[in-house]
């Protein structure tokens, strides 16, 4: 698996207790029967305290999973509601 960053936000930049999130594709490279290799694509968020939740293999589409960053990282989603925010998101996605 690698992971390749979407972007950093800081979340309540004026507030002393401030801290960064960063928004992550996970990419698996999946070996078909024809042996054509293929990518699946997931998404992960991690806190820089360290807090991590990422979820693997949501779609063989790459525009789709960068639709699905957008919203994540545009609504400052963290790795605690990350499963409950995308649960609610892929029936209208995907």
């Amino acid at each position: 698996m690698r992971e390749i960053e979407y972007c950093r936000k800081k979340i309540c930049p004026e507030a002393e207790n401030n801290y960064e999130v960063v928004y992550y594709i996970t990419v698996d490279d999946i070996l078909g029967n024809n042996e054509a290799e293929t990518e699946s694509y997931g998404v992960g968020i991690r806190l820089e305290n360290g807090d991590d939740d990422k979820i693997r293999g949501i779609t063989f589409n790459a525009e789709k999973i960068e639709a699905i960053m957008k919203i994540l990282s545009n609504g400052t989603v963290t790795p605690i509601g990350l499963r409950d925010v995308l649960d609610d998101m892929l029936g209208v996605i995907i």
